[in-house]
């Protein structure tokens, strides 16, 4: 059966620049301008699709702004489960982890030894290879922290630079949810991770997950020499939400040329605006020919949005305007 209106989805643009979460963006520079050298873990934890990994982009993006910083050329995203072994990420880590000439060479030696005995079948030693290239990693990323640059001879060399990592889809390292087991089963690499971390100075990792990755977050927290510090990203506020419908329409007609499509955006009354700042994220919505339907649970509910808890949750909404 085909509809009797022509229909166009809007989806949900992404702006080029981050648009809101200036209270998120501060507490990145706080974090990342405090004195203190203890190594730190920041979680970000929200709803899928709300902006995560985009605030996670972010992060480096305001190290990079900031002096003194050794930041991560990209993130390392937890979805590939080539990074639950910790061989996996510390080869992830190495990869996008800027460093002068000559360090990490202990690290690259035993690591291509362990890929020989790959190629080669020799079994045996991969072990006792594997074990030793994680050695030399963490021995390697110890001398980066304590490492002093000096850009020249008559100048006195500069502090240690804080290294800044970001990693992403943190709930794909929890293999169970709570209540299956005493224990909830961690990724290999999350596990190293937490024994290394509290050994390092000077190092922020940024992680990114949905609420299930807690269980991950909450090892890591029983390592007292680790401080972790959770932001949650939540829905926007009423002036972010301005500010997105604004962009968005500049966007479509500035770059697409949706004039129409734009026009009929940044004419949306105020009401129905103010509404859709009250749901996870930026809301999406649909333009058939004789009006507008709003979507604010497309690609967040699994279930009928007509029913169920789609609805309720809808008319809790509702109720309190």
């Amino acid at each position: 059966m085909t509809s009797s209106f022509s229909e166009q989805f809007t989806g949900l643009y992404a702006t080029p620049e981050l648009v809101g979460r200036r209270d998120i963006l501060d507490k990145f520079e706080r974090i990342l301008r405090d004195p203190s050298t203890a190594p730190r873990l920041v979680f970000l934890h929200g709803l899928g699709g709300i902006g995560k990994t985009r605030l996670l982009q972010k992060a480096l993006e305001v190290a990079r702004g900031l002096e003194n910083c050794r930041i991560a050329e990209d993130v390392v995203d937890f979805y590939h489960i080539g990074l639950h072994t910790p061989i996996g990420l510390t080869q992830a880590i190495f990869k996008i982890l800027p460093f002068p000439f000559g360090y990490f060479k202990a690290y690259e030696s035993a690591y291509s030894a362990l890929n020989r005995a790959r190629l080669s079948g020799n079994v045996v030693e991969l072990d006792d290879l594997r074990k030793d290239a994680l050695k030399q990693f963490d021995g390697d990323l110890k001398k980066l922290t304590t490492l002093q640059e000096s850009t020249s001879e008559k100048q006195p060399p500069k502090p240690p630079k804080r290294i800044v990592l970001a990693l992403d889809t943190a709930e794909r390292i929890v293999y169970g949810l709570k209540g299956w087991s005493d224990e909830i089963p961690l990724a290999e690499s999350w596990n190293w991770l937490v024994e290394h971390l509290p050994t390092w100075q000077n190092v922020v990792i940024f992680v990114a997950g949905r609420d299930e990755a807690r269980p991950a977050i909450e090892s890591m927290k029983a390592q007292k020499a680790v401080k972790v510090e959770e932001v949650e990203v939540g829905s926007f506020s009423l002036e972010e939400s301005l500010g997105y419908f604004d962009r968005v329409a500049q966007l479509l007609l500035e770059e697409k040329k949706e004039y129409q499509l734009a026009e009929r955006l940044k004419n949306l009354p105020l009401d129905f605006k103010r509404r859709s700042c009250l749901f996870r994220g930026p809301p999406h919505y649909a333009f058939p020919a004789g009006g507008l339907f709003e979507f604010p649970w497309r690609k967040r509910c699994a279930v009928d949005p007509s029913s169920g808890p789609a609805l309720a949750y809808y008319n809790r909404r509702q109720a309190s305007l």
